[in-house]
């Protein structure tokens, strides 16, 4: 589709307007992320291109690709204030066609004979600290307010969970940043949630129990070899390590029968399908098979391995740490001298490294360990002797106790090895028919495959006349061709690869892609997803998100759904059990944890009662089990009190039995119920609060901006002050689109007051608010005058003085928009009392500063929000807003206005005629 040159956003060579050029749209519809491109307007661009016509017309760049290359370009003319060249980020997603646009970089400097420097990275704003080597974006450095990376990162927590939009809105409006996704808008995803199997919940429950018990263990032989501090911390370290990576194992697992279901069921149905995770476990299984390549009863288990290997190397009693506790106790004085070497003696460099697996030696052996004192064997000292020997022999019998209980744990991990799961990569493969239907295309070396005999060998990915290296690309081949129609795809493999149902490929059936891994990353999320939406596709695909009743599994989906719902996938939620739920903000369910758990430890009053099926003491069984699991406790510092996220604090929980762990997942859902009508902020941690405009669902109205551009080193820096006004009442379009039902109870909707006075009807909306039977189904109002009513009230209640609307006979004939909107203009300066029964008593102030309130929309509140390039400025900003109010704590505030969201800096109105000064300086 050819585009009007003189609309695009930018120059080709003029000498060139001569030609007949050419610019196509991109062929799928691409956008950007909408909080950065609704309130930062792009640079006006004066470069001008000097690519060759037949590069233009052929197609090979879309519109969107050609004006990346201008920006990059125009941004690579700028200097730095240290002198060296700007760079440029290109954060796209898949299917913009990242590819393209570089090589249209290249070309275009290769004409023009420069090297320039690019940044490509789709995760790096999100992750701020992977932007270390990004010297050249101007963020920090000489002559800016930020003087190094480290500072930058400080700016970073600041800003908290926005500090990834605050720092795209600052390089997009300077021109040295781009971050687009294709549409999702075609594209459906579906959260599924799955209940467990019980012979999974048999085999997660006993997990749960020796966990327990190794931890009891770990403890007593801690204690029993005289461990030191920092010998216990590495212990701790890789037993925890190994408890999220074993739990974690499960969780994976107990999504793999259902993804075989769905998998089966749409391959049916004439659909593809694509089985996405993270992890293979390949490292553990290669433990396992026997260097001659011989059979073995079973599958490996992944999560057994990770249990045995914790057991094996990092047990107390295990070489590793007892080179530590030796090198700790190895203290003696010999007539008052003391010796000090630098290696543990007969303990080679090679020995030390097998040793510490993992882990270099300088992390693992303190230098005041190594360096310790050790026996000066040249003394005659018979005394001294006579007490090395005594420690000798008690060390070797508490070594000996040691190497008793770790045998004893090996023992009971073997048993317990009947009932885990094996690897979920060779059980989807085995389930799903084999390798003859099912495409691998992950890092694997290899698989173990079960054979007629029932015994189980390790094969290698590669074939006759594929070598392993290009095993994946044929693969990919078979897919694509409909050779086979389901593939495995790991995180490793799925960089850069395109299984989507492309016009140009024999296979153009739809793709159902099913979720058994999630990153915890949306970016990284949709980076992966993005092998099978891409651009050029004939249908868009569909994405299944399977969620057990798992600590973490649900906040790792809605941090992947939110995302997509953002970009324009449509959601559908289904519970196999029950029906479907609304989909909630990652943020919220974030605090309702955070809150729920200071309920639980006693720092808060409930808001919510404990689930009414739960048979027990639901507080005193859940603290028991939580600090089991080292979340709360009154004696240690724990994960809550040591101020661990909600990631951190939902991996522990892992560790508890899973009926528990559901119906404290039920209490966190009843949390965020209960609070989240009347919650003004969120504490997505501990150290960031966001304050959320306007508070309790009242309406917000944008009366004044002002745009402030300010110079720098780096170019000019755009920000915008906004004053915002929040409504005590709530206006017709805001109650049409968010409360007024679509569709659904009978008893839902508009409603009218049976009373006339004075020629007048009062109007309401009528909303349920939870589920429950007939007579404890509670309900919301809200009125054009005052907005939501945080207090429920029964139907009956309601109908005493109100009838819905369509009950009403034809005879009435009432418009309830303009009715609403009556109201609601009245309700700016005329309190009730005057509205309704023009109260003329004496005692009735309807004037000056005292006057009535009640019913009053006008006392509303008004907040000004700082927006645009604020980041590098956060300090300057800060030390004006300090300068005034002294024990004011920097806020910052988001709003939505017009369907459009801003964040920014709350700016106190004592400062804001200073803080402009600056700003325009």
């Amino acid at each position: 589709m050819a585009t009007n040159l003189l609309l695009l956003p930018f120059e080709i060579k003029k000498e060139k307007l001569k030609d007949e050029f050419i610019v196509r749209d991109h062929p799928s519809t691409v956008i950007e992320t909408p909080s950065i491109s609704n309130y930062v307007d792009l640079p006006d661009t004066s470069y001008i291109l000097d690519l060759p016509s037949e590069t233009i017309n052929s197609g090979g760049l879309s519109a969107i690709q050609l004006e990346t290359i201008i920006y990059s370009c125009q941004r690579h003319e700028q200097k730095l204030s240290d002198g060296s060249r700007a760079g440029y980020l290109i954060g796209d997603g898949a299917g913009v066609g990242k590819g393209r646009i570089v090589a249209g970089i290249i070309f275009e400097n290769f004409i023009r004979g420069h090297a320039r420097i690019i940044y490509i990275s789709t995760t790096a704003v999100s992750e701020p600290r992977s932007m270390a080597s990004m010297v050249r974006l101007g963020l920090w450095g000489q002559n800016t307010s930020i003087k190094d990376f480290e500072q930058f990162l400080g700016n970073v927590k600041n800003f908290g969970e926005i500090a990834g939009d605050m720092i795209a809105m600052e390089m997009r409006q300077r021109g040295s940043y781009v971050n687009r996704q294709l549409s999702f808008k075609d594209v459906m995803y579906q959260v599924v949630e799955i209940c467990q199997l019980p012979k999974f919940i048999r085999s997660y429950d006993n997990s749960a129990k020796l966990w327990l018990h190794l931890q009891q263990s770990f403890t007593e032989a801690a204690e029993l070899m005289d461990l030191g501090q920092k010998t216990q911390k590495i212990m701790w370290t890789n037993f925890w390590s190994a408890y999220n990576r074993f739990f974690r194992c499960l969780r994976i697992s107990a999504k793999v029968s259902h993804a075989v279901k769905f998998a089966s069921e749409a391959v049916k149905r004439g659909k593809s399908v694509i089985i996405g995770l993270q992890s293979t476990g390949e490292v553990y299984t290669l433990k396992k098979v026997p260097d001659d390549g011989s059979a073995i009863p079973n599958f490996v288990s992944t999560a057994k391995m990770i249990m045995q290997s914790l057991v094996e190397k990092h047990f107390p009693a295990s070489d590793s740490l007892q080179l530590l506790a030796d090198a700790r106790n190895n203290k003696r004085t010999v007539r008052g001298k003391r010796k000090s070497v630098r290696k543990t003696a007969g303990t080679s460099k090679k020995k030390k490294n097998e040793l510490t697996d993992d882990f270099s030696c300088d992390e693992i052996i303190d230098s005041s360990y190594v360096s310790a004192p050790v026996f000066d064997y040249h003394s005659d000292s018979a005394d001294s002797k006579l007490k090395d020997e005594e420690a000798d022999e008690d060390r070797r019998i508490k070594l000996e106790k040691a190497s008793v209980i770790k045998q004893g744990l090996l023992e009971k991990i073997e048993e317990l090895g009947t009932l885990l799961p094996p690897n979920w990569i060779d059980q989807l493969i085995d389930e799903l028919g084999g390798s003859e239907n099912v495409a691998e295309i992950s890092s694997r070396k290899g698989r173990l495959v079960q054979k007629n005999n029932g015994l189980v060998q390790y094969e290698p990915r590669s074939e006759k006349d594929v070598p392993l290296e290009l095993i994946n690309i044929r693969e990919r081949e078979r897919f694509m061709n409909g050779e086979k129609k389901i593939a495995i795809v790991s995180a490793a493999a799925s960089c850069g690869i395109s299984l989507h149902a492309d016009r140009r490929a024999k296979n153009q059936s739809r793709r159902i892609y099913i979720s058994l891994e999630l990153p915890n990353c949306a970016e990284l999320a949709l980076q992966q997803f993005g092998c099978i939406h891409r651009s050029n596709q004939v249908k868009a695909p569909k994405f299944i998100l399977l969620v057990p009743e798992l600590a973490g599994e649900r906040r790792s989906a809605l941090i992947v759904a939110n995302r997509l719902q953002l970009l324009g996938a449509s959601f559908r939620n289904q519970r196999l059990d029950e029906g479907s739920t609304e989909l909630e903000e990652t943020s919220e369910y974030d605090s309702a944890v955070l809150d729920a758990m200071k309920v639980i430890m006693g720092h808060k009053l409930p808001v919510s009662p404990v689930p009414v099926d739960y048979e027990g003491n639901f507080f005193r069984d859940i603290r028991a089990a939580l600090a089991e699991v080292g979340v709360i406790s009154s004696n240690l510092v724990t994960l809550f009190k040591a101020g661990k996220g909600v990631p951190d604090i939902l991996n522990r929980i892992s560790g508890i039995p899973v009926n528990l762990q559901a119906t404290l997942l039920i209490y966190f859902d009843g949390v965020r119920s209960a609070t989240i009508s009347n919650r003004g902020k969120m504490d997505g941690h501990y150290d960031t609060k966001i304050f959320d405009l306007p508070l309790h669902n009242k309406c917000a109205h944008r009366r004044n901006t002002l745009k402030v551009t300010s110079k720098n080193t780096i170019g000019p820096a755009t920000m915008y002050l906004h004053e915002i006004e929040v409504d005590g009442g709530m206006d017709w379009r805001t109650a049409e689109e968010k409360w007024l039902p679509k569709a659904g109870q009978a008893d839902e909707g508009i409603y009218v007051s049976k009373e006339v006075l004075f020629k007048k009807r009062d109007i309401i909306i009528v909303r349920r608010f939870g589920d429950g039977d007939k007579g404890d189904v509670k309900y919301t109002v809200i009125r054009p005058s005052t907005g939501v009513q945080l207090l429920s009230q029964t139907l009956a209640e309601i109908t005493t003085k109100y009838i819905p609307k369509i009950s009403l006979s034809k005879q009435a004939n009432i418009d309830h928009k303009a009715l609403w909107d009556f109201h609601y203009e009245a309700s700016e300066n005329v309190c009730v009392h005057d509205y309704w029964l023009k109260n003329t008593s004496k005692s009735h102030k309807n004037k000056g500063p005292g006057r009535c309130q009640e019913g009053l929309r006008s006392s509303c509140v008004t907040y000004k929000l700082l927006t645009g390039s604020i980041f590098l400025l956060w300090k300057e900003i800060e030390s004006i807003i300090k300068e005034s109010n002294p024990q004011l704590k920097m806020q910052i505030a988001r709003v939505l206005v017009d369907s459009s969201k801003i964040v920014g800096i709350v700016i106190p109105d004592n400062c804001e005629s200073q803080l402009i000064a600056f700003l325009t300086k």
